[in-house]
């Protein structure tokens, strides 16, 4: 199976700007060619390498080779184990009870939100329920996180750091190494089958991120789904992006949802908010003497940001002043309010983001209306929870609920130097199209736009901190936490200073609940916590916290805390890995690692680096990988690379289709009949963002290319009532060009360049006789809607051909 790459958005960043260019990472099918690499000399010579027994244990059973690079490791896959079906799930329900007056917990987190982007954290976006919340709880200013999605999200249900649960990386590859598997692994307990298994009602509404891209379809295993990692019940979607308001694909426990189109007026954050308090209120009915974990995973506010119209009007001119004068602003409440040191400096700008005022007046408008829309999206949510604050306040459960709000990762600058209407631009490695954009100006927000800000405003959201998600320095790691729990803090509205790390919530919320982490479970041995309790801190401002270290990785970038002192690395993409990437940083007098102490403390940067370097063998993290598709493809997905064939009314999600046309030659057949009259869609990949469609309008045949926002058409096709045999044979060219040739009963009938190949995009499946959900043209669907084809459609077949000559076969 050949999967491409485009040069990575974290090269760009570290190359000084965020060129238009962004970066596919969130797809199995890219892959960046490796460069040889080799670890630090005085890394490679530290004692720390011999840990033959910590290796031995964290990689007991693995049949591959690990060394601290790829160049040194071979990979190797387990067997899949079969697949596991229905609606149980594989935590045991028991019989034990939960302990008398076991506390209810709330786990609300957030997506890519940044440090700063909450009211007690010095925003001006107006977030009046989180704000209650932190007055009658605790905010955390020195809570960290992993620096991407999927790890975050494995650290928090297992209470292990994430290479050791199995998800280094996010959850879309599989490159033959244990701690980069993709998903949990068996040998780990979620929190959900804790709690579920001592008397929890155990409830799961949004974003889950921790099943492997082919494992997320109804025909495949759904070992790693949520009702069999321990939640009775699942509202939400498997992948890592989800439109707000045109969703691809969503579930309801374990099946797909299909929906033809979505109310004009939904939002995906209303949806799971609506799910949620009506789970709550469906467990208290069944259950009422059972307490309750309900996770509450938004996509909100990862991009793209569509948002109500309403909430976007609050905020219309609020940011003209720019980026500049905002972070300032934020910067010096955080100051007011005691959130950070008062020594804290605000470093320079992030490399790439302009001077306001040194922007056209274009420039500002548009880059204005794009964090118009971000501050929307981030009100919304804070709409949403209060619902669900307003919910278990009303019904008397608020007093003996453990309410955590946090964010998986600081803000993303994924949206490049100048922004994006269509993300899935820069997703995919295509440049920045400012005119397209500014075209688009009235629709930033709305359904028909998939919006995400400039670097500018990322370094806003994270203010006081550095860079953004992906990185190992402040701005990716460091990030919201606040605790409420009426029953037992009495310390309210106070702020916590003591270190702690996302693999501390799950001990954390086992000991308030009096429920122990179990040795075994289905019968099996388990891991142990790697994580730290804070319950000391709830009501304990100065006691010293408990715990003093950290490893951080991401993508090579490497970081490591202890005692206050920070070593980390500003990995360049593609060089080899050197004594010379290391930083260093005394957080106990700079907050915001402003100030690189390396050349003053040599030895203090070669004891971090060798604890590291223990550290990465403890715990899975080796080898160091800059892509988690670099160790290969497993068998189970190569095989997947064949012929196949779909019927009208078939359910064909984007993993039945992708591995088919991924930066590779393909045909496409369609059998059809058709008579006079008769018109609709034949069939629709994609959506909005990309994709292609098929149609048939006044007697004449349609093929529409979606090139990520650039229609491409080729001509108007007469029919003659009949049998219809439709080839669209398309031609990948390499750089990920590709060219096509439209043929009607065996006759070219036209051809020409189609634009960008597939990679990791379009996230929509197949539509077999309608353009279902979001739309590959908006101009039809305005006009017709989905547009059911009113003839018989035989089958639609799909035939793999040769990969790009640049692409890798694997």
């Amino acid at each position: 199976m050949n999967r491409k790459r485009n040069p990575s958005f974290i090269q760009k960043v570290k190359q000084k700007l965020l060129s238009p260019t962004a970066w596919l990472t969130l797809v199995v099918f890219s892959i960046l060619l490796v460069t040889g690499t080799t670890i630090a000399s005085s890394l490679a010579q530290n004692p720390a390498q011999k840990t033959g027994n910590a290796r031995e244990q964290a990689y007991a059973g693995f049949q591959g080779k690990i060394g601290r690079t790829l160049a040194e490791s071979t990979p190797w896959w387990t067997p899949q184990p079969p697949s596991v079906l229905g609606d149980k799930s594989l935590a045991s329900s028991g019989t034990t009870a939960a302990p008398k007056g076991a506390p209810n917990i709330v786990v609300f987190l957030i997506d890519d939100l940044g440090f700063s982007d909450l009211g007690p954290y010095g925003s001006e976006i107006s977030t009046p329920n989180i704000d209650k919340l932190a007055a009658n709880g605790l905010r955390f200013n020195n809570f960290t996180t992993h620096q991407l999605c999927s790890p975050t999200r494995a650290s928090l249900l297992t209470g292990l750091n994430a290479h050791s649960a199995g998800v280094g990386w996010v959850a879309e590859g599989n490159p033959g190494f244990p701690g980069y598997a993709g998903e949990i692994q068996s040998n780990v307990v979620t929190l959900a089958e804790i709690l579920r298994s001592n008397g929890y009602s155990t409830l799961l509404t949004g974003k889950w991120h921790l099943t492997q891209t082919y494992d997320r379809t109804a025909t495949a295993s759904l070992n790693s789904w949520p009702l069999q990692r321990g939640f009775e019940h699942f509202f939400g979607f498997l992948d890592g992006l989800e439109h707000p308001q045109k969703p691809h694909i969503l579930y309801e426990d374990n099946t797909p949802i299909s929906a033809d189109r979505y109310p004009e007026n939904f939002l995906t954050t209303d949806y799971w908010t609506e799910k949620a308090i009506a789970l709550l209120k469906q467990a208290k009915t069944k259950s009422p003497e059972k307490p309750f974990l309900l996770y509450f995973a938004n996509n909100a506010v990862h991009s793209p940001f569509n948002i109500h119209p309403a909430d976007l009007a609050k905020y219309k001119g609020k940011y003209d002043v720019g980026w500049d004068v905002l972070r300032q602003q934020r910067y010096q409440k955080q100051l007011a309010s005691k959130l950070i040191p008062a020594d804290t400096q605000l470093p320079p700008p992030n490399p790439g983001v302009k001077a306001w005022n040194t922007l056209s007046a274009e420039d500002k408008k548009l880059f204005a209306r794009y964090q118009e829309a971000y501050a929307a999206f981030v009100d919304n949510l804070d709409q949403n929870f209060g619902k669900l604050y307003q919910y278990l306040e009303s019904t008397g459960q608020l007093k003996n609920t453990i309410i955590i709000v946090a964010s998986d990762n600081g803000g993303s600058g994924e949206g490049g130097a100048n922004g994006t209407t269509n993300v899935a631009r820069h997703y995919s490695g295509l440049p920045d199209d400012k005119a397209l954009d500014i075209s688009r100006f009235e629709l930033i927000g709305s359904p028909q736009t998939a919006p995400h800000y400039p670097i500018g405003w990322a370094t806003v959201s994270n203010t006081p901190l550095k860079l953004y998600k992906f990185f190992t320095l402040g701005g990716g790691r460091r990030n919201p936490l606040i605790v409420s729990y009426p029953a037992k803090i009495k310390d309210l509205g106070a702020t916590r200073t003591q270190f702690t790390h996302i693999t501390d919530i799950t001990p954390t919320l086992l000991e308030l609940t009096g429920i122990k982490h179990p040795d075994r479970f289905n019968g099996k041995p388990t891991k142990p916590l790697e994580g730290i309790s804070f319950a000391y801190l709830l009501n304990n401002a100065n006691t010293p916290s408990q715990r003093t270290e950290q490893y951080y990785e991401n993508s090579g970038n490497r970081g490591y805390y202890k005692d206050g002192w920070y070593a980390v690395t500003d990995h360049q993409t593609g060089k080899p890995f050197s004594d010379s990437e290391w930083q260093l940083y005394n957080l106990n007098k700079d907050y915001s690692e402003s100030n690189n102490v390396a050349n003053q403390y040599p030895e203090k940067v070669k004891k971090l680096a060798a604890a590291f370097d223990a550290a990465a063998f403890k715990y899975q993290v080796y080898p160091l990988l800059e892509s988690p598709e670099h160790g290969g493809v497993p068998p189970y997905i190569k095989e997947k690379v064949k012929p196949k064939t779909f019927h009208t009314g078939e359910l064909v999600l984007e993993p039945d289709i992708l591995p088919l046309v991924s930066d590779r030659d393909y045909t496409i057949q369609v059998k059809a009949q058709y008579k006079a009259g008769d018109r609709g869609v034949i069939l629709a990949y994609g959506g909005q963002e990309v994709g292609y469609i098929f149609y048939i309008e006044d007697g004449k045949l349609y093929y529409e290319h979606n090139n990520y926002g650039q229609s491409i058409k080729f001509p108007a096709v007469p029919l003659q009532p009949g049998q219809l045999n439709i080839d669209l044979n398309y031609d990948a060219l390499g750089k990920r060009q590709g060219s096509g040739r439209l043929s009607l009963n065996g006759q070219q009938v036209a051809a020409g360049k189609l634009g960008l190949t597939f990679g990791g995009f379009p996230y929509e499946g197949l539509d077999i006789g309608k353009d279902a959900r979001s739309p590959v043209s908006w101009d039809l669907y305005k006009k017709y809607g989905v547009f059911k084809y009113t003839g018989a459609i035989e089958q639609v077949k799909y035939i793999p051909g040769s990969p790009a000559p640049d692409a890798q076969e694997e």
